[in-house]
């Protein structure tokens, strides 16, 4: 299914449109999708470990000789909790004596000499008194004796990113050295996707890599990496009070590479109820709770419910999300949130293949349409739905709204009122995002 249409885009200044561009989309072969699916799921058979799951990010620019990572994937993702930072680990990773407050950023990781820890385990369990979280303000828990799960979830998450950062530097380091020469052995895990897999002190750590080509390059996949990050931010924030879980995980940039570090989750491929772990072909909704709760959790993001798979079962999100209740803590775990958000239109003049992985509407975008719109919608994971014309349609109508709206309302209105963009920095950043705008349109 085709169509295309005049779509002008506009300059951030909102001045002159830069061309009358046309736009066109299909649905992405179901072949090529399910090859994604596969390679990219956080397990198989063979793998008991998860992936996908948010909690922070770090960039180190030192040496990066990489594509810069795009702006937009940053905006978004450093706001899960404001306090994170990755300026402390201590004895908890390596089990000897704290000298200072701080860590010593002089630390050397040597084979076998880093404590293995349940990150997963401890951060639920801070989690399991930290709901007031989403439903008092920050002051009024302070005052109502909540500081210690806040001191607790911020130096969780300050421990947690410097070991992720500190291990995926040495990772990173010796990616093309022989593996017996590794201070970090490579772990033999189910699939392919980024290449080798690591696990060292509790956290998995995957390379954000087009093995495959699928993509197009690196950078797209790492761009993809990234939106594992905000799809489980935005999950986050409206899931965890309806009882749903997730792992901590920090994306980290070093030496023109990505690698998603993500605490290991007590799942494995029998514990699957929600979602399809192979690209459609076997689709899972067997919990009505579980079911029940995504439902509530994908409509406060503006997200329908949509048919995928030849029995057409009832999916909120996207088709290759996954649902999991473990069979060891019995909580819900939700996991492979990359592509929460609805793809945008391909661009005629974007000659780049697959960009339904990458290009995604910013949620902003997502929560203020005047309709919930399909997350598989211009996929080929919306095959069988017999609704697939309109949700494509409604997708198409939203980048409409973008194009020809939302972009040249923002320019006029905003940006027209900002005497110097270069000094609004940030600032300015932020507000392309709150309206719903994705950098790449400026």
């Amino acid at each position: 299914m085709e169509a295309s249409e005049q779509a002008p885009l506009y300059s951030s200044s909102g001045a002159q449109p830069y061309a009358n561009l046309n736009y066109s989309y299909t649905e992405e072969s179901f072949e090529a999708f399910a090859t994604y699916s596969t390679v990219s799921s956080g397990y198989n058979a063979e793998d008991s470990s998860a992936s996908g799951s948010s909690y922070s990010t770090y960039t180190d620019s030192s040496n990066y000789e990489g594509p810069s990572p795009d702006q937009d994937e940053w905006e978004g993702a450093e706001s899960v909790n404001e306090s994170q930072s990755s300026s402390s680990y201590s004895s908890y990773a390596y089990g000897g004596a704290e000298d200072d407050a701080k860590p010593k950023n002089d630390l050397k990781v040597s084979a076998g000499q880093y404590v293995e820890r349940n990150w997963n385990a401890e951060f639920q369990n801070i989690m399991e008194n930290a709901q007031f979280l989403f439903t008092e303000p920050a002051f009024v828990s302070a005052a109502s004796g909540q500081n210690d799960n806040f001191s607790a979830l911020s130096l969780l998450a300050e421990y947690f990113i410097y070991a992720a950062k500190l291990y995926a530097k040495v990772i990173i380091s010796e990616m093309h050295i022989p593996v017996e020469h590794k201070t970090i052995k490579p772990s033999k895990l189910g699939g392919v996707a980024g290449g080798e897999k690591y696990i060292c002190g509790g956290i998995l750590f995957k390379f954000a890599l087009d093995i495959r080509g699928l993509y197009g390059g690196d950078a797209y996949a790492m761009k993809a990496a990234a939106h594992e990050l905000k799809g489980l931010q935005c999950l986050f924030q409206v899931g965890t009070p309806l009882g749903l879980n997730f792992p901590l995980m920090s994306v980290i940039d070093y030496r023109g590479y990505r690698v998603v570090a993500l605490s290991l989750l007590p799942i494995s491929s029998t514990s699957i109820i929600y979602g399809s772990p192979d690209a459609g072909n076997t689709v899972h909704a067997l919990d009505p709770d579980f079911n029940d709760r995504m439902e509530q959790a994908a409509a406060k993001l503006n997200l329908k419910p949509h048919k995928v798979g030849v029995r057409q079962t009832i999916i909120c999100g996207p088709g290759d999300i996954e649902g999991h209740k473990s069979q060891e803590d019995g909580k819900y775990y939700v996991v492979d949130y990359a592509r929460l958000m609805p793809p945008q239109v391909r661009l005629e003049t974007d000659a780049q293949r697959n960009t339904h992985l990458f290009q995604l509407l910013r949620p902003e975008l997502v929560q203020a349409n005047p309709v919930p719109l399909s997350s598989d919608a211009l996929t080929g994971l919306s095959r069988y739905d017999p609704d697939r014309k309109i949700h494509n349609e409604e997708v198409v109508d939203t980048c409409q709204r973008l194009f020809k709206e939302v972009i040249p309302n923002f320019a006029q209105k905003v940006l027209v009122e900002i005497e110097s963009t270069l000094a609004a920095g940030p600032r300015l950043c932020g507000l392309f995002h709150r309206a719903g705008i994705n950098l790449r349109h400026t």
